[in-house]
């Protein structure tokens, strides 16, 4: 995962690379899928950013989300 990775969640949560590897390995998460749709990849010089939409499918303290 790049250093500078960021991500905001569906609540509008924001993670780097640090927070979201916390959230993901020290938390109650179980993941079952997730699909990335409407994908666009931009390519500037040797760097890459992926926009999309990502639909998660997962268990969070318990409780199967989608």
């Amino acid at each position: 995962m790049h250093p500078k990775f960021c991500w905001t969640s569906h609540k509008g949560d924001q993670f780097n690379r640090e927070t979201y590897l916390r959230s993901n390995i020290e938390g109650q998460n179980t993941w079952h899928a997730q699909t990335l749709e409407q994908a666009d990849i931009t390519v500037i010089g040797d760097m890459a950013v992926l926009t999309c939409l990502v639909t998660d499918d997962v268990t969070t303290m318990g409780s199967q989300n989608q």
